[in-house]
């Protein structure tokens, strides 16, 4: 009974200890506080201003009688700002949850909440110092103390908590915002004066960050910040999955900002997991899976696998940037085997995945061991969209190029980029279902190009075929437009065959054959049927030189002519036969260009029984005759005073000497 009593008692004494250290809840109470200043701050009406470290500014919800010998919020207390409030931070403060419906404005030193920080739609919580949450909820601004987007970009630390020290979670953490987070998102898209955002780093321990709206679809709402990535000054033992439901926009005003899954510099690493989900993007203006400006991340990493099933554009912020850089690189952990993997999409129409390439495409690692995957799925679209030149593409195994590291298949591939882009030379590059062209050329090289269709075309944004590489595509019994040119212009087919089949071109502006009396235009297209057909082939040279009785030339040397019609500068001509093999075209028309005569000699010209008589010309003269095409129709070489051919009646054009003249046969 006695050893009842005593336990009894210590458990008494254990719950009133308890008791006399439970936590506080604090609410600013400026508004009944005399004396107290105001001023207009932020950008956003007028506030009572407080300190965090007076006393006079907290008032105690739990009850215990106001007295400025209690003390300050700790990191055990909850803390409530009210509307109109605006408390100052001139040193390290702390609490536990904290919920601002005025303004906190961190003047100097870091802001702990040892908990979740919510900030409600009158709420403005400002940055000139580190601040540490485990949780954030935003509706209202959430942004650097600098509100017109030129101060310091400064730390916001998610997944952490404070007993004493800070320490990194390893549990599943959320930002959710349906407000203004970093800065306002318009001005970041729309100008190279970007607001300044902050870094957002989170716990390298965690299980999971999730970045969203409280409905989960992407509205009007802003997150804007400079840089998103990981800590890396504590050791991993948990895997991480970032999801992000949230557009975001990575700008930063000076040096890059960067996006990246990253295990540290030091330490072993876990697997990593990011997912962009539909219908959100995260812009970068600077270097995606790029930490610590242009260093890679740390050595034994763990597999980094990164989902995009909503958009990664890394080009459209910034465009001037000596940044915008897409890189999978693994430069700098030698002894690693672990993957790096990007999948864009996952196959499936609802899950598309679009990435839109900026100034510069990087896959590189330090050895072949280190598997590096970037894996553009069915549904999905990659566009060369830098709008300054053309990206400069660096693949490398070892320092050696390596282009087997570029994806060889895309489902839709685009090309929105006024430098254009050099495709790296591998045998073949597929895409399976459409090749768009808006601004800007692409360059095959040695390259063959592989297409389902093809979008756009113009003298602006075109398929240069500058080596041996060839545009295929199935060209279809309605026509289809083969955009292709030279380095030095537009030189399109289009081809229209008798039935379907996939033909691959090429256009050089060297031409290898000539034609009797008939000039040769700028520009040789090789086509080569999958299959033999005859077509309906239109040729547009970059220069149509010879344009008299239009002709387009076929087979080695230009060995046959087809009569054609010419609309522009584009030939036309039907009923050509397509060997299944490479066969050069070109266009031309006649040097004859008007009928010439002579009036000091005897030679005369004209047309007698179904025949066609040239008296007096010079022996060994050539008389050439031509139909009204400009076709050439006979030839002869005189012999004697009288020279006599038959024709079948028609019209005429006869050259003989230096003499021309029209001649009706009857």
């Amino acid at each position: 009974m006695k050893k009842f009593f005593t336990f009894g008692i210590f458990l008494s004494l254990l719950l009133g200890i308890g008791n006399n250290v439970e936590a506080a809840t604090f609410t600013s109470r400026l508004s009944g506080i005399t004396n107290v200043p105001t001023a207009t701050n932020h950008g956003s009406g007028l506030f009572r201003i407080g300190l965090w470290t007076a006393r006079a500014t907290w008032y105690d919800m739990t009850g215990v009688t106001d007295s400025t010998a209690l003390t300050l919020p700790t990191y055990n207390d909850d803390v409530t700002i009210s509307a109109g409030d605006s408390i100052n931070l001139t040193a390290g403060s702390y609490c536990k949850n904290l919920t601002v419906s005025g303004t906190v404005c961190m003047l100097n030193g870091s802001m702990t909440v040892n908990g979740d920080l919510t900030v409600n739609s009158t709420g403005i919580f400002s940055m000139k110092s580190n601040a540490y949450c485990t949780n954030i909820y935003n509706y209202g601004k959430v942004w650097t103390y600098s509100t017109n987007g030129t101060g310091s970009p400064k730390s916001l630390y998610i997944g952490y908590t404070y007993t004493g020290t800070s320490t990194a979670g390893t549990g599943d953490y959320t930002i959710l915002n349906d407000g203004i987070f970093g800065w306002y998102r318009t001005p970041s898209l729309t100008s190279n004066v970007m607001g300044s955002g902050f870094y957002v780093i989170y716990s390298n321990l965690c299980k999971s960050l999730t970045i969203q709206h409280s409905d989960g679809v992407t509205s009007g709402y802003a997150f804007t910040v400079a840089s998103l990535y990981p800590d890396t000054k504590t050791p991993v033992n948990q895997d991480l999955t970032l999801n992000i439901k949230e557009s975001i926009a990575l700008i930063k005003t000076s040096s890059q900002p960067t996006f990246t899954l990253t295990n540290g510099d030091v330490f072993s690493g876990y697997n990593r997991t990011c997912t962009i989900f539909p219908n959100d993007t995260v812009f970068v203006a600077g270097g995606f899976h790029v930490k610590g400006g242009s260093s890679q991340p740390g050595a034994n990493v763990g597999n980094m696998t990164y989902n995009v099933y909503g958009c990664l554009d890394v080009a459209t912020l910034h465009p001037g940037s000596t940044y915008n850089e897409f890189n999978l690189g693994a430069t700098s952990f030698a002894s690693s085997t672990s993957s790096l993997t990007f999948n864009l999409g996952d196959g499936t129409l609802a899950n598309a995945g679009t990435l839109v390439l900026g100034r510069t495409v990087k896959l590189v690692r330090t050895t072949s061991n280190q598997p590096i995957t970037f894996n553009p799925t069915a549904y999905s679209t990659v566009t060369f969209g830098y709008s300054v030149a053309a990206p400069t593409i660096t693949l490398t195994t070892a320092g050696v190029a390596d282009n087997t590291l570029f994806p060889n298949s895309f489902y839709n591939l685009a090309v929105n980029n006024t430098g254009g882009v050099i495709l790296p030379t591998l045998s073949n590059i597929n895409v399976s279902n459409a090749l768009t062209l808006t601004s800007g050329k692409i360059t095959l090289g040695a390259t063959n190009l592989t297409t389902g269709s093809i979008s756009g075309g113009s003298a602006t944004s075109y398929v240069v075929t500058n080596g041996t590489g060839t545009l295929s595509q199935t060209a279809s019994t309605l026509g289809t437009l083969f955009p292709i040119g030279t380095a030095t212009g537009y030189a399109p087919a289009t081809i229209t065959p008798a039935a379907d089949g996939i033909i691959a071109a090429n256009v050089t502006a060297t031409t290898t054959g000539t034609f009797t009396n008939y000039g040769v235009n700028p520009d040789e297209w090789t086509l080569t049927p999958a299959a033999a057909t005859t077509a309906t082939l239109a040729f547009t040279p970059e220069t149509a030189t010879y344009t008299t009785s239009p002709v387009i030339f076929s087979g080695a040397g230009y060995a046959a002519s087809t009569a054609a019609t010419l609309s522009g500068s584009t030939f036309t001509a039907s009923g050509i036969s397509l060997a299944a093999a490479a066969t050069p075209f070109a266009t031309g028309g006649s040097t004859v260009t008007a009928l010439e005569s002579k009036t000091n000699d005897n030679l005369l010209i004209y047309s007698t029984n179904n025949s066609l008589v040239v008296k007096n010309a010079k022996v060994g003269e050539l008389v050439t005759v031509y139909g009204v095409s400009g076709l050439k129709v006979t030839s002869s070489v005189v012999k004697g005073n009288n020279t006599t051919m038959t024709l079948l009646p028609g019209i005429y054009i006869v050259k003989a000497g230096s003499k021309v003249q029209k001649v009706s046969v009857q």
